[in-house]
């Protein structure tokens, strides 16, 4: 009883009625049978202890939801952000949002994905290049001893000699894969859209936001006002499904656009990098809550 008492004094409400609940529960309604003899051997101080374990992982599952929320919100401000210094005006970035929060999961990926599990796929998916790719061929493309390997050999397999990109070097299919939030892909959109930076560096929230806004604003401005999210996905990723086009929708319609970054007194450069003040902005927007 005195391990009750403790429980109930120093828990939450939710554990102190899951401790009544096993206290109270019918015993005598469980099956005679020897396994549930054996079950029913457990101690109450064992009963106490699983509750209160099961309380204490919920409690760490509500943080980490809660650790994500956070730094999903804070990625999103900062391509916002970056979203306005490129122009994009307010309805112009709640479309931008629908769409980079999709493709990027949230704005954590910025690679484009390599691996396809079967050659099928990849035939269907980059038929102009993929189309007579050999079983032999597709098990190579995954044989490289580290992803950067992998990532070359697909990706040049894929992409290089396409000219409707821009790519006509040997290594430009992986040297222009698609990176950033709206992994844009091939030469001619890292030369328009990203003129300045380097290629990796365009996988990133900051480099990659930029890139992906400039694009998006150039390929919006002639959408009338009034345009959906399913035209701007048309630019964005015309061949995506019923089911990803609806997931833009509904992000669409729940978005709340962050408000604007107080910058005065957070660099101390007029034009610092974007990678270089990511950590700054994250650091006052963890403060200001």
């Amino acid at each position: 009883m005195k391990i009750i008492s403790k429980v109930l004094q120093k828990k939450s409400w939710f554990t102190s009625v899951m401790v009544i609940k096993l206290l109270t529960s019918p015993i005598t309604a469980l099956p005679s049978s020897t396994i549930y003899k054996e079950q029913m051997k457990y101690s109450i101080k064992d009963m106490i202890k699983r509750a209160v374990s099961g309380i204490k992982d919920s409690g760490e599952k509500t943080a980490k939801k809660q650790k994500k929320e956070q730094t999903n919100y804070m990625n999103k401000a900062i391509a916002t952000d970056i979203a306005r210094d490129e122009g994009l005006d307010e309805n112009q970035i709640k479309h931008y949002l629908s769409q980079v929060m999709k493709e990027s999961k949230d704005l954590t990926k910025f690679n484009e994905g390599h691996y396809y599990s079967s050659l099928d796929r990849v035939q269907k998916t980059f038929s102009s290049t993929a189309k007579d790719m050999t079983q032999k061929e597709y098990d190579d493309l995954y044989t490289g001893k580290t992803l950067k390997d992998r990532r070359e050999k697909f990706f040049n397999a894929v992409y290089d000699d396409r000219a409707d990109l821009g790519n006509t070097e040997e290594g430009d299919g992986y040297k222009y894969m698609g990176r950033g939030p709206i992994q844009l892909t091939g030469k001619y959109n890292y030369e328009k859209y990203a003129e300045g930076m380097n290629p990796e560096d365009v996988a990133s929230l900051g480099q990659g936001s930029r890139m992906s806004a400039r694009y998006f604003k150039d390929k919006a401005k002639n959408l009338p006002e009034d345009a959906t999210v399913d035209d701007h996905t048309d630019f964005v990723n015309k061949y995506t499904g019923k089911k990803s086009r609806k997931e833009r929708r509904d992000i669409y319609n729940k978005m709340e656009v962050p408000k604007k970054i107080n910058k005065e007194t957070l660099y101390e450069d007029d034009k610092p990098s974007d990678n270089e003040i990511l950590n700054k902005i994250r650091k006052r927007l963890k403060n200001e809550g």
